[in-house]
């Protein structure tokens, strides 16, 4: 630090400041990295977790992942579920194969010990310049009486022996700090919600069974829940619920033990499992919680600190990275100067929602799965053998798991042109290959139809004046002046095109529609992709002068440029 004797401090400057060095905040971290955005991210622990706490990392992560360039390293150590099978019992109510019911290049579940997925996390954001802050902890944090205005935080930090203080003045914080949030304590944002009944258990162990490795084991019976998730080296996740009323009967402590563990194992299975070499046990309650606003004034939460739920369907830490994801090119638009500070009302008017659905989705089924009564019993195990037969509802079903089915819909910063009609995708939607390419940028396809006619740019002078009106082509535009905004592709259906066009972009010839068939493109036609892998705008070729306005009203020239 720097804290001089006559008590003045040091204030250092940064344009986002990130608490929590978890998954969330790594993502975060990254994505402004990757964009050379200025932004400390600061953790109060001295090491990394060495637990392995969240496991399953869904296809939708995996692709965004991919974008920021850690899938591959990820998935190469981790272990691929490509099924699952949940029984009452001996009574089978749902068996499913993941890989036929959902388009990505990840259709499966990568079950892979969340201390893995931090450390590769850690490894890119180092590879890109950036480090984690350790044993630095926030104390304070004032934020200024205008709505839009710096975060003045006090961070106290070791130096040896010695506890240091320092003053950060960012323009954004983003609490990433799990669920005892010190950003949204210190912020006084109420973190609203209730305990559950039932606690949970879980213990990584070793199984000695004769069940496909492969497949998300899950059993119920008379209140009681035990899940199974297989890891590398044939080790298994197993968690366990039960009933408000279990007891405990192993410890004087209530904490967890093998031998408890066992006991409901022998109450949900109609088969004898044994468990061995335990290398964690944990018992915890679960809360279902989430605060109202996403975004105060320069304050935002993400994760864990904006939303707590079931542990069922393995949708925490993802929903946490894609918080992240969502944020941290909003972020970088508005830190650059290349998008207007409103850009960031989206955040919570996109991730808000997601979390209701999460925390009502993962109430519903932990209800359903641990019911003691004997009616809803009846009636679930009649009708969830019916429901999940089906191929629609087991798509249905494995979307909301993948979190592939997430879309924007009814975003403010989504639009549609008049040109569009059946069958192109929605704007909002994720597009069909889960993301195009690894750019930080936006991506334009212009899907370009029989006979493009493609204007050559005119070359920027100093004389141009960016605040007149421009009624250059839109490709002329983004050749020009927007592109450090977005790439461009152009899809051609079955020819090459000859030109000397010197623009930023790709040509691209789609000779079996493949593309055009799932942007649902019959002939001609603009999708401009978010970084995130959402459609921004999606119309057809007589949208052009719909879509410049759009683009115009998205996206603004830094002053400086």
């Amino acid at each position: 630090m720097t804290i001089h004797s006559n008590g003045y401090r040091d204030i250092h400057h940064c344009d986002v400041l990130i608490v929590g060095a978890g998954p969330t905040g790594l993502t975060l971290a990254i994505e402004l990295a990757r964009r050379g955005i200025s932004y400390r991210i600061i953790d109060k622990c001295a090491h990394p977790s060495i637990y392995s706490k969240a496991l399953g990392v869904m296809a939708r992560t995996l692709e965004l992942l991919h974008q920021a360039e850690v899938a591959d390293t990820l998935i190469a150590q981790g272990h691929q579920v490509t099924g699952m099978q949940a029984s009452s019992y001996t009574k089978v109510l749902a068996q499913v194969e993941f890989p036929s019911l959902i388009q990505s290049p990840y259709p499966y579940v990568l079950m892979v010990p969340q201390n893995i997925t931090e450390q590769v996390l850690i490894d890119r954001l180092t590879a890109l310049g950036g480090t984690v802050e350790r044993q630095t902890e926030l104390i304070s944090l004032h934020q200024g009486d205008q709505e839009h205005s710096q975060v003045h935080a006090i961070v106290q930090h070791m130096a040896g022996d010695a506890q240091l203080e320092e003053e950060i003045s960012a323009r954004w914080i983003v609490g990433c700090d799990g669920a005892h949030s010190t950003v949204r304590h210190l912020s006084g944002i109420p973190f609203e919600g209730e305990a559950l009944a039932q606690s949970f258990a879980l213990a990584d162990v070793q199984i000695d069974w004769k069940q496909d490795h492969n497949k998300l084991h899950v059993y119920l019976n008379k209140g009681y829940l035990t899940a199974f998730f297989p890891m590398l080296n044939h080790r298994h996740r197993v968690i366990i619920g039960m009933p408000p009323e279990y007891v405990i009967s192993s410890s004087k402590d209530q904490s967890i033990s093998l031998a408890d563990i066992q006991a409901v194992l022998d109450i949900c299975l109609p088969i004898k499992v044994n468990m061995s070499n335990p290398i964690w046990l944990a018992k915890f309650a679960v809360h279902q919680r989430k605060v109202k606003n996403y975004r105060t004034g320069s304050i935002f939460l993400a994760g864990d600190a904006a939303h707590i739920h079931s542990p069922i369907g393995g949708q925490g830490m993802n929903t946490g990275i894609q918080d992240a994801f969502n944020l941290g090119w909003k972020l970088a638009l508005v830190c650059q100067g290349y998008a207007a500070e409103s850009l960031l009302d989206s955040y919570h008017a996109e991730r808000e929602p997601i979390g209701q659905q999460l925390l009502r989705g993962t109430s519903l089924f932990t209800k359903l799965a641990t019911t003691r009564h004997s009616v809803p019993i009846a009636i679930r195990n009649t009708v969830a053998p019916l429901l999940s037969s089906r191929k629609v509802i087991q798509k249905r079903l494995f979307r909301l798991l993948s979190e592939t089915g997430i879309a924007y819909d009814r975003s403010p910063i989504v639009q549609q042109g008049k040109g569009w009609h059946r069958p192109m995708l929605h704007a909002g939607e994720r597009v069909p290959d889960g993301g195009y390419g690894q750019s930080p940028r936006h991506t334009l396809l212009l899907f370009a139809g029989e006979h493009p006619v493609i204007p050559s740019p005119k070359p920027p002078t100093l004389e141009d004046d960016i605040d007149e009106p421009d009624h250059r082509s839109l490709l002329t535009q983004v050749a020009v002046k927007w592109k450090d905004i977005i790439d461009v592709h152009i899809l051609l259906p079955d020819h090459p095109l000859m030109t000397s066009l010197p623009l930023p972009s790709h040509i691209h010839v789609d000779a079996d529609h493949d593309l055009h068939q799932r942007y649902g493109m019959g002939k001609a036609g603009y999708v401009l992709i978010r970084p995130d892998g959402y459609i921004s705008y999606i119309g057809g070729l007589s949208d052009e002068m719909d879509l410049i306005g759009w683009v115009h009203r998205s996206f603004q020239i830094p002053a400086r440029l």
